[in-house]
């Protein structure tokens, strides 16, 4: 029996309004900090950083080197694991991947920032700021994580209704549930050490500090946290995650900009990863 197509039109419209209505609160908060609106959500940026200086075509290639040397030291890891599976064990092949190809992209960017353009690293956001600001960060995390979640879910079962397109996970995301699955400790350490250490790091670098920094000057604060967030969830390449990962995009992009500093975005970034990675060992039964 074929189903109704009015009922299916009835249940596309209904996710349309859900999702609608869980982004509504997303947007709000977002609003909140953007404006500085609320006490306990002002940042005190730290101090006024250089304009920056290099151009969007440095940009893209620091983007692209990244994308590029992930692939190859991760097929270069992969073939030495097949020719000597003694010498490289499986679950140091993602951290010596993100260390070497975040540790040479991060070089080409300091070299182009500090060397051939004579400025200081400050401008990409590597910086103090006051520590007063570790409360906003970590009230904006708490403010805005039930909201995005929400707003994942809606995405993921709006697509799925929407367009029968099945929610595909990111490659971390389905090793470590298949390391929390076989119990293997070791291997939920050197994912933890990726998810909440390395990522933020070489990510927040690129995105916020190289990316969004680049973007600001050109075209003002808020169209440069709409861009980098896009191409922030873009650069992931998981159509089913765009949304959301756009979101925390935009937050964090807010966070730098308010901020001026790095580290508490590097500390958002972390958190978040952290929760979804804890809601993963909860919804697993702890690994068991």
């Amino acid at each position: 029996m074929l189903p109704d197509p009015v009922l299916i039109l009835e249940s596309h419209v209904r996710a349309a309004v859900v999702l609608v209505a869980l982004a509504l609160p997303s947007l709000l908060v977002f609003g909140l900090v953007l404006d500085g609106a609320i006490p306990a959500l002002r940042f005190r940026p730290g101090v006024r950083q250089e304009p920056p200086l290099w151009s969007l075509l440095e940009v893209v290639v620091a983007l692209a080197l990244y994308l590029l040397l992930l692939a190859f030291v991760g097929a270069t890891l992969a073939l030495t694991l097949l020719l000597d599976p003694e010498g490289v064990r499986l679950i140091y092949v993602q951290p010596l991947n993100m260390i070497i190809a975040g540790g040479l992209t991060l070089s080409f960017v300091w070299t182009r920032v500090g060397v051939v353009l004579g400025q200081p690293l400050a401008s990409l956001g590597v910086q103090g700021a006051p520590w007063r600001n570790l409360g906003p960060c970590v009230l904006t995390f708490l403010a805005t994580i039930c909201p995005l979640s929400l707003l994942a879910s809606a995405w993921f079962g709006w697509l799925e209704a929407l367009l029968d397109h099945p929610r595909a996970e990111q490659g971390p995301v389905r090793t470590f549930q298949e390391a929390l699955g076989g119990g293997d400790g070791a291997a939920i350490a050197a994912l933890v050490v990726c998810s909440v250490v390395l990522a933020p790091i070489f990510e927040e670098v690129l995105f916020r500090g190289f990316l969004f920094g680049l973007l600001r000057r050109r075209w003002g604060a808020r169209a440069a946290v709409v861009i980098s967030g896009a191409v922030f969830a873009a650069y992931h390449g998981n159509l089913s995650a765009f949304l959301p990962l756009f979101a925390v995009g935009a937050v964090l992009a807010v966070v730098y900009h308010r901020s001026r500093s790095l580290a508490f975005a590097v500390l958002w970034h972390a958190l978040f990863n952290a929760a979804n990675l804890l809601l993963m060992v909860v919804t697993s039964g702890g690994g068991s």
